[in-house]
């Protein structure tokens, strides 16, 4: 399994293509409006956000709940479960 991090919207549109059905998606930094308009067809339970991001843009309550909501020590426990990582900016 791949952890892929997405830190702008750009990020997503040029590589969000490389994501695979059973890879887990971390949306970080201004990755964070991504979901407000979600285009990766990929279960809810493969997506993460960073949640001091989310909450510093004022979208805590425009995100879909469903959506994985991920502290720092979350995010470290996904970095250590993937068999790698790519960072997309």
């Amino acid at each position: 399994m791949i952890l892929h991090t997405f830190n702008s919207p750009r990020a997503l549109q040029v590589s969000g293509a490389f994501v695979q059905e059973n890879d887990q998606v971390l949306f970080l930094e201004d990755g964070v409006y991504c979901l407000l308009g979600r285009t990766l067809n990929l279960a809810s339970n493969h997506l993460h956000v960073l949640q001091p991001d989310m909450d510093a843009r004022g979208l805590s309550d425009r995100v879909d709940p469903e959506i994985h909501r991920a502290n720092y020590e979350t995010f470290v426990q996904l970095c250590c479960d993937a068999d790698s990582i790519s960072n997309w900016f």
